[in-house]
């Protein structure tokens, strides 16, 4: 049975060759840092901003708690959250479907003489054998896959029974997808049709001009007036081929084999209103997130027996 993400329930017409390119091209949280990517301060700057701005990370990946367990990372990016598990004692693996991101993940667990292998694969595939792992962690990446489904299948297939999972998937019910995504870039879009109104924009708000023209280029193309296009593009980046969001009862549809499901937001970007995000302070901040926010994290168990 195939579990719907709301809104958009096959995505768009996207095949795995064009996110697996986009993924290459643009490695997560690569632009946080202007450091050479072979450098080790890169991947400091990198892991701290990443926990700075997403200062939940942490707490919901419970780093310390898989000490000397086989924990299983789909997706790892820089390899900020890799170093993270190793650190803390995790007997780690990372896969991910791009050349780049297991080539800096490598680097960045070999800087800091940290263990753990990292293998470019399809999750939707994994290479492992039946009950592998103990925890298998995705933060940021089902939503990207032409197969969610698929994924969470081989995630249920290579857990021990009672292993555990967590997965973070982008959250329909969030302030950044009505009011932003929907209705705000919406109206903006417009606004920037006169080519000195998007540098007046890019002046204001400190973004790169180049990036507002991109954007400024792609939100007026027709490709724009796709919704499901739409909703793709301002996710992570104009170029994204491919985003999905959920709702809490989809989100736990997508873990639908696990039991002890756990759906709950967080992560409400204030640095997306330049001027008002400023004096939100973190209480608030946190109070946004756990209501509205665009991070929905499920966690399950799978049962035992199964």
């Amino acid at each position: 049975m195939r579990h719907e993400a709301d809104g958009d329930p096959l995505g768009p017409d996207v095949s795995l060759a064009e996110v697996q390119s986009f993924w290459n091209e643009h490695p997560c949280d690569a632009d946080t840092s202007r450091s050479a990517r072979e450098e080790l301060r890169f991947f400091e700057e990198v892991e701290r901003r990443r926990y700075e701005k997403e200062w939940h990370i942490p707490a919901v990946a419970g780093f310390g708690a898989f000490r000397g367990k086989r924990v299983l990372e789909i997706g790892c990016g820089l390899g900020s959250d890799a170093a993270s598990f190793a650190a803390a004692g995790a007997r780690y693996t990372g896969v991910d479907l791009t050349r780049e991101a297991t080539r800096l993940t490598r680097s960045h667990l070999g800087l800091k003489r940290l263990p753990g292998g990292v293998v470019q694969t399809n999750a939707e595939s994994l290479p492992f054998a039946d009950g592998s792992f103990d925890h298998v962690y995705s933060y940021g990446v089902v939503h990207h896959s032409p197969d969610p489904d698929r994924i969470m299948k081989e995630v249920s297939r290579v857990l021990v029974p009672g292993g555990t999972v967590c997965v973070m998937v982008y959250h329909k019910s969030s302030i950044n997808y009505w009011f932003e995504i929907m209705f705000l870039r919406r109206v903006l879009r417009y606004l920037l049709a006169p080519l000195w109104a998007a540098r007046l924009a890019a002046r204001v708000t400190g973004f790169p001009e180049e990036k507002v023209l991109q954007q400024r280029r792609l939100f007026l193309s027709p490709a724009a007036r796709d919704p499901k296009r739409w909703l793709s593009m301002n996710t992570d980046g104009p170029e994204c081929p491919l985003a999905r969001v959920y709702t809490r009862t989809t989100g736990k549809g997508l873990l639908a084999p696990f039991s002890r499901l756990s759906a709950r937001p967080y992560f409400f970007d204030k640095s997306h209103y330049p001027f008002v995000g400023r004096l939100i302070p973190r209480s608030l901040e946190g109070v946004l997130g756990r209501a509205w926010g665009w991070h929905l994290v499920v966690t399950g168990e799978k049962p035992a027996g199964s």
